[in-house]
């Protein structure tokens, strides 16, 4: 039998084991979102990985509910979370993506699994020392702070796969020492902080500590043990031979030819892998923080490889052996991005062996590619006379690939005249301005915005916002041309729309603003590059205008739009015949407005259905994202978490009134214990930490997306706002237990109106030290976004650790409960954030979060002012203190 109280101090060896989880299951979670990435679209990977996060919440409502029966111990908690890391592991990529695919939220469902188990762990622990919870809170979150950290290096040493299975072994660690920590076996000799501590008021006195798992039998700590070696032996062995990595996925073509890659469901390379008689192998994998990145072979083109970050559109290395004048067969194969380069003010080439400009008299100009990716566009550059070719590659691994193939790709990468670094496109392209750099073309083929949600971000990239587009003009020539290549036609008609937005913002017109654009179509039925658009800083010439249409037409592509020369609303394929493409005829010679450009695809057309194509600014930067509304299951899975949260929270609450247990008053009778009854202010708490667990992912999610553009990185980003808050966390939890209960109750809701008041701020400090930011250091640039939240994270804290404190002086048995709804609110927070970031923008999300944190102060002020009886409190001490339930028995 094990005693609970509400005073005992918890030992090291618990505090530690709660550290290893909690940084477990954050590593853990980052890992799975670099799995996902590759298995699926980037959607449907998010609401994959919130169901999976469903779990932490579910272990806390399914401990509340075993605690009268036989829970398992910590250290068994321990072992099966690690355990179920492995063995889910292995069925998904074994079983569900490999063999049905289609069935991919079986996935999601599978994941609970370890998550719950990772759940009912902690919530056990805050169970049992329920009034050291800001102790408890601050190791937990010191944990997930380091994790934040080392989990970015343990992705760039390993895979994701791996990563997962290193993390699996680390979480069965803490079985190991978790059995050991009897306080009164060790420790139940107070220190003489705890003295002090209950000096103060802080905790009240206690006969007898709870044990965690001290009367373990020798046997537990061996099997631990053995445990941690059978992980350590699948990681080594997966290390040694990939038994278990991504697998082909098959494409499951529907009745109408479609299949799940056509769906944009799973990503495009592995399903064609998994289709029969493909000629594609992998024959290089790498994996870093950002993403997986292969190259892949392919038999029926042998003059180049493919180069896939995360499974989706590839990049192609060309084969080269260092002389420009045969680049010229690349014309045929990618004539659109040879047509950009060829009208491009460059300067031409015939003197060293490459073409021959429309203007030999300019001056040879420089060259941005925002991810440059296999090298083509160094080549075309330089084919068509750039002085200079720069190239800003947010994927490290191409990077990588480029030099290590350099006997293939003829060195491209090492011209001295090919300048290529690490970066992020649009702060690249924001600090080169800032610092005075211009260029004649800044180009951009292919580059998806979508980086993959990290932790629980849904994170977008800046690269195409209306923002951006801004940055791009000012970072051009007076004759500069900003040219995109895409694959969709109407995503061409939202980045034609935005740019036509920031032209008008300069004073234009409709039609004069479109005599600054070009739109091209290459009707070639093979091949991603189909669509361009060009924009150039000042209005095309009819010289320039006759020799685009020439050059177009020579190379087989169909103009939509070039001033003077021509203006379509549809165009011509050689497969499907002809398609509409969007009113650009009528908003180029006038006869329409942007907003009613705009509005036009508001409404469904038998080609298409209501689309969203209104520029995005950087507030709202979800430019591949179409659809006019939210996706449907986003709203559907958010009711559903939120409905869950509270259904569950009521159906437990009931289930663990104390009605048919006793309080030993003696050695020789019982006295039953008085049933607890649900009263307004138990509903206002469990109100508090739903506010709570939603308002953490309304502040977290806008603040990791906001840092990213300053930061000039994605994961560099959300590694600072991790590490910064959750760290700032620990520290505000540390400190909340210093108070005691009288003090508590004020300085908890002055914190929490502190966390809205500092979100508020924020919106306004990021706004303006975004651009004061761009000269300093990376490191300085850190620094500072740091130091900015530090303190928020200090305030985030302390409501949940001393709330539970407050809530656990008469329902100490219900902290598990706390725990799972406020694991399920969190789910349903991050959905939210996502939503309301689509729909209203990130600066509203915040000021949302800013008020749910307002509304959770004045919970807590209402909840926690009631006087509440001794009798009532010694009366739940002696109830926790007799109860005869297993919580923490050993192994």
């Amino acid at each position: 039998m094990h005693k609970s109280s509400l005073s005992s101090r918890p030992p090291l060896a618990t505090l530690t084991a709660v550290a290893l989880i909690s940084a477990t299951v954050l590593g853990f979670e980052i890992a799975l979102t670099r799995i996902f990435s590759v298995l699926l679209r980037y959607h449907f990977g998010f609401l994959s990985i919130s169901i999976a996060l469903c779990g932490l919440g579910l272990g806390g409502y399914a401990m509340n509910w075993m605690r009268r029966r036989k829970a398992p111990s910590l250290g068994a908690l321990a072992l099966l979370f690690g355990l179920s890391i492995d063995i889910t592991l292995v069925l998904i990529l074994r079983v569900v993506f490999a063999y049905f695919p289609e069935a991919f939220w079986v996935a999601a469902l599978l994941l609970l699994v370890p998550f719950s188990v990772a759940g009912a762990f902690l919530s056990e622990v805050f169970m049992l020392y329920p009034q050291w919870s800001g102790r408890l809170y601050a190791w937990d979150l010191a944990g997930a702070a380091l994790a934040a950290v080392g989990v970015i290096g343990l992705l760039q040493l390993s895979s994701a796969i791996n990563a997962c299975l290193a993390i699996a072994m680390l979480a069965a660690v803490g079985a190991i020492w978790v059995p050991w920590a009897d306080p009164e076996s060790g420790d139940a000799a107070q220190s003489d902080e705890t003295r002090q501590d209950e000096a103060r008021g802080d905790v009240a006195q206690a006969d007898a500590p709870p044990s965690d798992g001290a009367g373990s039998s020798q046997w537990a700590g061996g099997l631990s043990f053995a445990v941690v070696f059978v992980l350590l032996m699948v990681l080594i062995t997966n290390k040694q031979f990939d038994w278990l990595d991504i697998p082909p996925i098959p494409p499951k073509v529907d009745a109408e030819n479609q299949s799940l890659a056509d769906k944009n469901v799973t990503q495009p390379l592995f399903t064609e892998l998994g289709t029969p008689g493909h000629t594609s192998r992998i024959i290089d994998t790498r994996w870093n923080a950002f993403a997986r990145t292969d190259v892949v072979e392919d038999k029926a083109d042998p003059g180049s490889l493919l180069i896939y970050t995360n499974g989706n559109v590839p990049t192609n290395m060309m084969k080269w052996n260092g002389d420009l004048s045969i680049v010229t067969h690349l014309g045929g194969d990618f004539a659109l991005s040879d047509w950009a380069f060829a009208i491009a003010p460059l300067g031409g080439n015939a003197a060293k062996g490459g073409q021959a400009n429309f203007n030999e008299n300019l001056p040879h100009g420089r060259v941005l590619s925002i991810g440059p990716g296999g090298g083509l566009d160094a080549l075309l550059s330089l084919y068509h006379g750039a002085a200079e070719f720069n190239g800003a590659e947010i994927n490290p691994s191409i990077v990588g690939i480029m030099r290590d193939y350099r006997k293939y790709n003829g060195g491209i990468y090492e011209r001295p005249d090919v300048h290529v670094i690490t970066a992020e496109g649009r702060a690249f392209v924001r600090e080169a301005a800032a610092h005075g750099q211009h260029y004649a073309v800044i180009f951009s083929a292919l580059t998806k915005t979508a980086t993959a949600g990290q932790g629980m971000a849904l994170l977008e990239s800046f690269i195409h916002t209306e923002d951006a587009f801004r940055d791009y003009l000012r970072a051009l020539d007076d004759n500069g041309q900003l040219t995109l290549v895409v694959d969709n036609p109407m995503l061409l008609n939202r980045f034609f729309a935005t740019a036509v937005a920031v032209l008008k913002a300069q004073g234009m017109d409709e039609k004069a603003a479109c005599r600054h654009l070009s739109l091209i179509y290459d009707p070639r039925p093979y091949g991603p590059y189909r669509f361009g658009v060009v924009l150039q800083k000042s209005p095309f010439t009819r010289t320039q205008t006759f020799m685009m249409m020439d050059k177009a037409l020579k190379r087989g592509l169909t103009p939509i739009l070039i001033p003077d020369q021509a203006a379509r609303d549809d165009v011509g394929s050689i497969t499907t015949g002809s398609f509409p493409i969007g009113p650009i005829a009528e908003i180029s010679n006038g006869q329409m407005t942007l907003e009613q450009f705009v509005q036009a695809f508001a409404e469904p057309a038998d080609w298409r259905p209501a689309l969203d194509i209104s520029p995005c600014p950087d507030n709202r930067p979800f430019v591949l994202d179409l659809s006019p509304t939210v996706l449907p299951i986003f709203k559907q899975l958010a009711a559903v978490a939120a409905l869950l949260a509270i259904v569950l929270a009521v159906v437990s609450w009931r289930d663990t009134i104390p009605t048919n247990f006793s309080r030993n008053d003696s050695a020789t009778h019982t006295k039953p214990v008085k049933a607890s009854r649900f009263a307004l202010p138990d509903m206002l708490y469990l109100l508090y930490f739903l506010a709570l667990g939603i308002g953490f992912m309304l502040v977290e999610i806008p603040l990791s997306q906001k840092l990213i553009l300053p930061l000039g990185y994605p994961t560099l980003a959300l590694t600072v706002i991790l590490f910064s808050i959750l760290l700032g966390g620990g520290l505000g939890s540390w400190a909340s237990q210093r108070f005691n209960e009288t003090k508590l109750r004020l300085w908890t809701a002055g914190c929490a109106v502190g966390v809205a008041l500092g979100t508020l701020l924020s919106i306004y400090i990021l706004g303006q030290l975004q651009n004061a930011m761009l000269t300093m250091s990376l490191p300085s640039r850190c620094m500072v976004a740091a130091l900015l939240l530090l303190p928020l994270g200090f305030l985030l804290g302390t409501p949940f650790p001393a709330g539970l404190r407050l809530f656990a002086r008469t329902r100490a048995h219900q902290v598990p409960l706390i725990w799972g709804l406020n694991g399920v609110s969190s789910v349903v927070g991050s959905l939210c954030a996502a939503m309301g970031a689509k729909a209203w923008g990130f600066n509203n999300v915040l000021l949302l979060g800013a008020l749910t944190y307002l509304g959770a102060a004045v919970l807590l002020t209402i909840a926690s002012g009631g006087k509440i009886a001794d009798e009532d409190i010694l009366e739940t001490t002696a109830e926790l203190a007799t109860e005869e339930i297993v919580p923490s028995q050993a192994l």
